[in-house]
């Protein structure tokens, strides 16, 4: 773990949120207590920032609206949105697709492959073996074109050596690993702390001015630059390694707890009372 910064040295000035594993607890539900707290954060006037690996359809669907965040950096920073609107994104051109898919099809006959497109999931078999309802549309990979592409989806659980992905993927892609059940191929260009950037430079923020909230190893870069990076207690080890701070799961409020240290630490007790009621 990274020294432990001074929170009282910084004035945060937003905090950046993974959902899945963070925000949301097991059911993708968000906790009163965190609700509570995060609407405080936005009557002092500071940013919510979302950073997921999720399409802009689950964040927009998902996410209670008592939370009033203002952007949102999707597919792992593919995509930023300002107030649901379409701001910035980097994605894999249709050419590109459709040979990485050509070869993922020759070299794992029968493996699970979805393509995320225009904010629709397109997967080459039904999603319905993995439980949960997936709403996507199933086609024929071999004789579809596509469009420009937001990510690509492995199920690398059916997969014996992902090492050869990275001599046979194309050299401005990259795969990342999460959950240890899928790979997620984008643009190498493209990650949640560079998304985080955009959207801080379009406020005039700095990272030091940030807080940031993540479980898995696509939030590393984030976590470990972040003014005060906060690695989730069900985080992996990898993530709580380079966080300044380890909290709480996300079944016990970990995103409140450090929260409300940090509003404690610049409020009396007379105005954080008139902020919660």
């Amino acid at each position: 773990m990274k020294q432990r910064p001074d929170t009282g040295k910084h004035e945060f000035r937003a905090v950046v949120l993974d959902l899945d594993g963070t925000l949301f607890q097991k059911d993708k539900t968000v906790s009163e207590r965190t609700i509570q707290i995060l609407r405080q954060w936005r009557q002092m006037g500071k940013e919510i920032i979302i950073a997921t690996g999720r399409p802009p359809r689950f964040v927009f669907g998902r996410i209670p609206e008592r939370i009033q965040y203002g952007h949102s950096v999707c597919y792992n920073g593919a995509q930023v949105y300002q107030d649901r609107q379409l701001i910035y994104q980097s994605l894999i051109s249709g050419a590109a697709v459709s040979e990485i898919l050509e070869w993922l099809q020759f070299q794992y006959p029968g493996c699970t492959l979805s393509v995320e497109v225009d904010d629709c999931l397109f997967s080459n078999c039904s999603l319905e073996k993995y439980g949960a309802h997936i709403e996507h549309q199933v086609v024929d990979f071999n004789s579809r074109e596509f469009k420009n592409a937001a990510k690509i989806l492995v199920d690398i659980r059916e997969i014996t050596d992902i090492s050869l992905m990275d001599t046979h993927l194309p050299g401005n892609c990259q795969m990342v690993v999460t959950g240890n059940a899928w790979g997620e191929i984008f643009l190498k260009d493209v990650s949640k702390l560079a998304g985080v950037k955009l959207v801080l430079d379009s406020l005039g923020f700095a990272l030091e001015e940030v807080v940031a909230f993540g479980d898995e190893n696509n939030d590393l870069e984030l976590i470990a630059a972040a003014g005060l990076g906060v690695a989730m207690g069900n985080a992996t080890a990898e993530v709580k390694q380079v966080a300044g701070l380890v909290t709480a799961t996300n079944e016990e409020d970990g995103i409140a707890l450090i929260l409300e240290k940090i509003v404690a630490a610049r409020l009396d007790k007379n105005v954080l009372t008139d902020l919660v009621s």
